[in-house]
């Protein structure tokens, strides 16, 4: 998308719209990107023991937006250059999070929601690291049609 939401309570603007107004305030000029990471058995999606559980680390709310997740108890969490067991988060299936990267330009927002996509580790991770090439290069063609006036790829 061409404009981000500002920093608006969510909930908030979806009971505006139930009661018929759209207090939606957006930013123009940024391109956002998303990268959704899974885990195997992903697309199969089964459930159960495989994916419940694994611990999830690296991750800032400014980019991750956690989907399949939980709190999980005594999990172990890198503290100093030892282990401590805590309580953290953790998978709870498949579809583990949506990864979010912007920038003013299409390759800068795959950049930047590559590099957030790095830093997240779960194991066994699967995400998709082409995504928004192909916007890049459909761009001229929507365009023509008087979308995305001024984007860049």
């Amino acid at each position: 998308t061409q404009a981000l939401i500002q920093n608006k309570d969510p909930c908030q603007w979806i009971l505006d719209c139930v009661n018929g107004e759209d207090t939606l305030e957006l930013i123009d000029g940024l391109v956002c990107v998303s990268i959704v990471v899974t885990i195997p058995p992903y697309p199969h999606r089964q459930g159960g023991p495989d994916v419940d559980g694994k611990p999830i680390y690296g991750y800032d709310k400014k980019h991750v937006h956690l989907c399949d997740a939980r709190l999980g108890d005594n999990v172990p969490v890198p503290a100093g250059e030892g282990v401590v067991r805590i309580p953290s988060i953790v998978t709870a299936g498949e579809y583990v999070a949506v990864i979010c990267g912007t920038g003013k330009t299409i390759s800068g927002a795959r950049r930047s929601a590559l590099a957030a996509t790095e830093k997240f580790m779960v194991k066994n991770k699967q995400y998709r690291n082409e995504i928004g090439s192909k916007m890049q290069k459909q761009l001229p063609d929507i365009q023509k049609h008087g979308y995305a006036q001024g984007l860049e790829p």
